[in-house]
């Protein structure tokens, strides 16, 4: 997964990586701007992150697909925590 953090592009290969770079809280809610794949454009969704683990991390977008793993997404931007459980 690639992200922005203020002026640089990481790419990471894990949940424990993302939660760290990202300083994500567990048991959060973001919104967030995201890409599902190298030609999708970014759009905005709904981030959950359960555990550092990666376990019950989704992202919701405004469609009526299912939720997809966060390690799934090809790109994702913090845009603010609304949040935390």
């Amino acid at each position: 997964m690639k992200i922005e953090t203020g002026k640089r592009e990481l790419e990471l290969n894990n949940s424990s990586e993302v939660f760290k770079n990202l300083n994500l809280d567990e048991r959060s809610v973001y919104s967030v701007m995201v890409s599902c794949s190298r030609g999708n454009p970014e759009h905005k969704a709904i981030l959950f992150t359960g555990f550092n683990s990666g376990q019950y991390c989704r992202v919701y977008n405004n469609t009526y697909d299912a939720p997809i793993k966060m390690m799934e997404i090809y790109s994702m931007k913090i845009i603010e925590q609304l949040t935390t459980m």
